[in-house]
Parts: structure tokens; C-alpha cells; sequence
């Protein structure tokens, strides 16, 4: 994924940059969304799980 921005004419050509296939500004927009989550999560923006395994749908096959 490109990061943006991009240096047209150095590290990508202007018509390949504008072609109707070009998918960089998505590409981009896509990168700051996943950026934003991840910073979100790394500031406290959600609750972490106990860290015990989820054993209610398990199937172990180990009777207690």
C-alpha cells in the first residue's frame, strides 16, 4: 500500500498515477483509517479481554 503522498515524476509516473486503474487514493485512505484503529487501540481506546481462553464453545474432548 502507498502511503502517500507521492513525488509524481520520481518514484511514480503521472500517468500511471491518474490512470483509470490507479487505486493510490484509496490505498491511502485506506492507510489512515488502520492508522487511527491502531493508534485507538494502543491509547487505551478499548478494553482488553481477561487473557483466559474462551473455553464455552470448546470442544476438548477433557471431561472435568
Amino acid at each position: 500500500m502507498h502511503p502517500g503522498p507521492m513525488n509524481r515524476g520520481m518514484e511514480i509516473a503521472s500517468d500511471v498515477a491518474d490512470a483509470p486503474r490507479s487505486v493510490i487514493v484509496e490505498q491511502v485512505a485506506n492507510g489512515v483509517s488502520v492508522r487511527m484503529a491502531v493508534l485507538y487501540l494502543l491509547l487505551g481506546g478499548a478494553q482488553l479481554g481477561t487473557g483466559e481462553p474462551d473455553t464455552d464453545d470448546a470442544d476438548t474432548g477433557v471431561e472435568a
